[in-house]
């Protein structure tokens, strides 16, 4: 699935049934977008359209922003530890999940949406691992980029070396203009989509589903573009969805 950023047109990311996060996630964007910087302590360097502050979740400092970018939501990598598997950023260990065995990690995967290698979407979608930053024996994993309370999952075995993520993938997470947090499909059982429509996202409002970002049926793109805005499509996914703007994208990155 598409990932956001510059004027280049994007493409889908096709990983979405495997099953294998703050400071700054983005789009190592194509084209038009310059690599985002990924902080290696406390406080993220955050690439965003000019004249707009990207919210990063749990941060106060101030964001250094792209001039040369215009148009488009505020881009950020998400980096929840540091090389040693130690939480950094807000990041913190809230509880512990089920022990993971060598047949398990080996089918381990990029990360959902990542922007670089070293962060890993391992598990079932169950689990809720769609961004995992490895450390000595374990891996600490976080289904969204503003859930700061990370999983630890014990493992044996490991961990695939990976091909670099693809740039043209969906980011991990949107946060819309109307308010809702959304995180990217990530397998299981969903409802048939409004006609011409795939579901893209799930959306919440607080600790509530509050609707779906959706994308055209066979079309390659998540945004429809214009000098200022890009915007989704978003719906309660029984009525037709609507276009909302998309303020901010989240990818998870490695240290």
């Amino acid at each position: 699935m598409p990932s956001p950023r510059s004027r280049r047109t994007v493409h889908a990311h096709t990983g979405w049934g495997r099953t294998a996060v703050i400071v700054a996630i983005l789009v190592t964007a194509v084209g038009a977008l310059v690599g985002c910087t990924v902080s290696t302590g406390g406080t993220p360097t955050v690439q965003s359209r000019a004249g707009v502050s990207a919210a990063v979740p749990g941060d106060s400092s101030s964001a250094s922003h792209d001039s040369a970018s215009t148009s488009g939501p505020a881009l950020v990598n998400v980096v929840a530890a540091d090389r040693s598997g130690n939480p950094i950023n807000g990041f913190v260990v809230g509880q512990t999940g089920a022990s993971w065995s060598s047949s398990t990690i080996e089918y381990c995967t990029n990360a959902l949406g990542a922007a670089t290698t070293g962060v890993y979407r391992c598990g079932t979608t169950a689990d809720g691992a769609n961004a995992c930053w490895p450390g000595t024996g374990r891996l600490l994993c976080t289904f969204a980029p503003w859930a700061t309370q990370l999983t630890e999952y014990r493992y044996s075995g490991s961990l695939p070396v990976l091909d670099a993520p693809r740039p043209d993938s969906f980011p991990w997470a949107l946060e819309l203009a109307n308010g809702r947090r959304c995180v990217a499909r990530s397998g299981g059982a969903w409802p048939m989509p409004p006609a011409g429509f795939e579901f893209g996202y799930s959306c919440q409002a607080g600790s509530s589903t509050s609707g779906f970002v959706f994308y055209r049926a066979g079309s390659s793109e998540l945004y429809e573009k214009s000098d200022t805005r890009w915007t989704v499509y978003f719906g309660d996914g029984e009525s037709m969805p609507a276009p909302v703007e998309v303020t901010t994208a989240y990818r998870p990155a490695a240290q």
